[in-house]
C-alpha cells in the first residue's frame, strides 16, 4: 500500500470513528434503536442502528461511496470489522 493510500485509509477510519461517536451520542445509550444523523463527511443523511444484544453500531451514509461500516461484537466488546464502501467491494453491505 502506498503512503498516499495509507493516509487516505487513516483519514477514512478517523471519519468512521467520528461518525460512530455521533451515532452513539444520538442513540443516548439506548440499545435496539435506529436513527439518522448528518454525515460528518458529506453532510447528507447517515442512517445507523444499534444492536439490542451488544450495543454494536452499523452505519451507512446515503451518499454512495461515502461512510459505511459494520461493528461486530466479540466477548471483549465491539470491534469495527467491515468498513468497505459498496463502491470498493462492488456489493452492498
Amino acid at each position: 500500500m502506498s503512503e498516499q493510500n495509507r493516509r487516505m485509509e487513516h483519514e477514512r477510519l478517523g471519519s468512521i470513528n467520528h461518525a460512530m461517536g455521533l451515532c452513539r451520542e444520538d442513540a443516548k445509550g439506548r440499545l435496539g434503536v435506529s436513527g439518522k444523523i448528518g454525515c460528518p463527511s458529506c453532510g447528507t443523511a447517515l442512517r445507523y442502528a444499534v444492536s439490542v444484544t451488544n450495543g454494536c453500531i452499523w452505519g451507512k451514509c446515503e451518499t454512495g461511496g461515502c461512510l459505511e461500516w459494520i461493528e461486530q461484537g466479540e466477548s471483549e466488546g465491539c470491534h469495527t470489522r467491515c468498513i468497505k464502501s459498496t463502491t470498493e467491494t462492488g456489493s452492498p453491505m
